[in-house]
């Protein structure tokens, strides 16, 4: 079983949204604390990070109480005095001769999302709008105050485990100059200025819904959810341009970052016809010191191929756009000068940061 890292939580009081009839009818024992696990909950792959916040719901199960709704959509705060994550209001603590159950979400109240003990629903999200990490949590199931060792190695005295997952996706598009110097075996010396004008990213779909279904249910400890077909969302016809963050000159053994990294939602890539980039380039050649050539490129590229068919949920995208300016062979020539190939970008998708698949793929245009 993956061994999961925690940052414990000291016991602290937590709050809750239920009435003081509510919370009196049942013998208590010890205050509810939280953790989060260290688990890619953030785009940089950091630790959830304390200056956020996220939403609770919990449910116990006694026969008294069924399904029973303890926390109604708590806001969970980090307590940097307690060394703690505290829920705002009245405390809640432990409820005797009863489990509980737990699921998290986050960013705290966003619009489009509703909750139910086995099914999440994201109804209508403008990710384009929101550009947040949407998550939610693994529900903790039939805890206690009493359990120790669970999925992970979890322990829920030292406060509820709370492990995130995204829902969305995420991609970045960076640029590398392969080469701008290439010398002739008959001592001729080519040399080559590459800017970049302008890059962007064409009918991306923003909105749309998906329903997440609690996996089978164990009698204690971290349940997943179960992604909807195809590990993408239902989209609507909302489309978005996202534009470059970079332009200017490009030099060998240099990443530049020429689109950041933007959440997008869950989606297929249409073959041919759909998703696209189109990149802006000044190409200026010169010949044993002498300026020969200066030309604009634009090109367009699908985001679709057979290696990679759609933008999954929980996956990060590279794409890498390697730029040489001209052929080795010197084939394809230039309307102005047979010598010289149009420029060449290999394009080669990658996946890093949050869910890893090993896609590569190369389009040249």
């Amino acid at each position: 079983m993956k061994k999961v890292f925690v940052v414990i939580s000291v016991l602290a009081l937590l709050t809750s949204s239920c009435s003081t009839l509510e919370r009196d009818s049942l013998a208590v024992d010890n205050v509810i604390t939280f953790q989060t696990a260290n688990t890619l909950t953030k785009a940089d792959g950091s630790l959830f990070p304390s200056e956020e916040q996220f939403s609770v719901y919990a449910w116990t199960l006694a026969s008294s109480l069924p399904d029973h709704l303890f926390m109604d959509n708590v806001t969970v705060l980090y307590d940097e005095t307690q060394e703690a994550w505290i829920a705002q209001g009245d405390p809640y603590y432990w409820p005797k001769r009863t489990t509980v159950d737990f699921l998290a979400y986050y960013p705290s109240d966003f619009p489009g999302l509703t909750v139910a003990p086995g099914k999440l629903t994201f109804e209508g999200v403008k990710v384009g709008d929101l550009q947040r990490d949407l998550m939610f949590s693994d529900k903790a199931v039939g805890y206690t105050d009493s359990i120790t060792e669970v999925d992970g190695g979890m322990d829920a005295s030292d406060g509820v485990p709370i492990v995130f997952h995204h829902s969305t996706s995420r991609v970045k598009v960076i640029a590398e100059l392969v080469y701008n110097h290439k010398e002739e075996e008959d001592g001729t010396v080519t040399d080559w200025e590459v800017a970049v004008n302008s890059v962007r990213v064409d009918s991306i779909y923003t909105t749309g819904s998906a329903v997440f279904t609690l996996a089978t249910t164990p009698e204690q400890g971290l349940v997943g959810w179960e992604n909807p077909a195809g590990n993408v969302w239902t989209h609507d016809d909302v489309v978005t341009t996202i534009n470059g963050s970079f332009s200017g000159d490009i030099v060998p053994g240099t990443t530049y970052t020429v689109v950041d990294d933007f959440y997008v939602l869950p989606q297929m890539l249409t073959p041919g016809m759909g998703q696209k980039l189109t990149i802006s380039l000044t190409i200026k050649t010169k010949r044993n010191g002498v300026d020969v050539l200066r030309e604009d490129f634009s090109r367009v590229v699908y985001l679709h191929s057979n290696a990679l068919p759609a933008w999954e949920i929980n996956h990060a995208y590279t794409y890498r756009l390697q730029l040489g300016p001209a052929a080795s062979s010197g084939n394809g020539g230039s309307a102005t000068d047979p010598d010289l190939s149009d420029a060449v970008i290999s394009f080669d998708p990658a996946v890093d940061g949050w869910q890893g698949i090993g896609v590569e793929t190369s389009i040249e245009i």
